[in-house]
């Protein structure tokens, strides 16, 4: 994909209140990404046509502290959480629609409150 954008200003905040975690963000990454959206000319708009921008956005998640086990397991779809580095985390899909799986480096919050993490398994 053509292009590098750097994004200043990057806010993410976590606190815990009482029984609640609460995440604030500016939904930008720390780091540069390419150009959104993508141009038609670029090589990238084979695979990826995503129409969307990135732009500054007030988020703000209140998520359990202590979270607990469902007692039924469920599938939630679409943002299911929020990555440390405050962007929005989306279902265990990856984009073939492949499941995603493995626990390494915590990465975020899904919205019951449990850590996520990484893609790879412990000791690899």
């Amino acid at each position: 994909m053509r292009g590098s954008v750097p994004w200043r200003g990057h806010s993410f905040t976590v606190k815990v209140e009482g029984n609640t975690r609460v995440i604030t963000s500016d939904d930008l990454p720390p780091h540069p990404t390419g150009r959104f959206p993508i141009s038609p000319s670029d090589l990238a708009y084979r695979t990826d046509t995503n129409p969307n921008s990135i732009r500054r956005q007030h988020i703000r998640v209140a998520l359990p502290a202590h979270p607990t086990f469902a007692a039924r397991p469920h599938c939630a779809l679409g943002a299911v959480g929020i990555l440390l580095t405050g962007v929005p985390l989306f279902n265990a899909l990856d984009a073939p629609g492949r499941d995603a799986a493995g626990n390494s480096t915590l990465v975020g919050y899904t919205i019951d409150g449990f850590g996520t993490y990484g893609p790879y398994e412990h000791g690899k």
